[in-house]
């Protein structure tokens, strides 16, 4: 089977599946997703192109996405107000707390080796010539990243 999704979706089912032995949600890792599916609509016939410019780029990506054009929209949502010209639906979206997943996200990151600096602004990103981040500058010092 292939696997569908962007890293991040994977991540968030990776770190939200992660159980205690007794089978109880672990505390850090359980951020309330919920897996449920997200639809944009479309408001402006100029969205509607935006629209279909990251249709095709999620799917050249891999990432599972349908585009519903008003018909479509209209018979999958009766309710929608006629002038919708569009949609773009993720079955594999969802929803999570910010404030829990900031704290997963912190607890992955020590148990990844990095450190997290609280109260600091990070004011520019230097990278080297491949593209990779070779300092993060911050307002109180820069933090070396090879």
């Amino acid at each position: 089977m292939q696997a569908t999704g962007t890293p991040l979706q994977w991540m968030l089912t990776d770190i939200h599946k992660e159980e205690n032995p007794n089978g109880s949600r672990q505390g850090y890792h359980d951020f309330r997703w919920m897996s449920k599916g997200c639809v944009i609509l479309v408001e402006t016939e100029e969205q509607l192109e935006i629209a279909k410019k990251q249709y095709r780029e999620k799917i050249e990506d891999g990432v599972r996405v349908r585009f519903m054009d008003r018909y479509k929209v209209h018979e999958d949502e009766p309710n929608t107000t006629p002038d919708i010209p569009g949609s773009l639906e993720f079955p594999e979206g969802g929803s999570l707390n910010p404030m829990l997943f900031a704290f997963a996200l912190a607890k992955a990151v020590r148990e990844m080796g990095g450190k997290i600096l609280r109260y600091t602004e990070v004011t520019d990103i230097e990278k080297n010539k491949t593209g990779t981040i070779r300092c993060v500058l911050t307002n109180r010092g820069d933090v070396s990243c090879e």
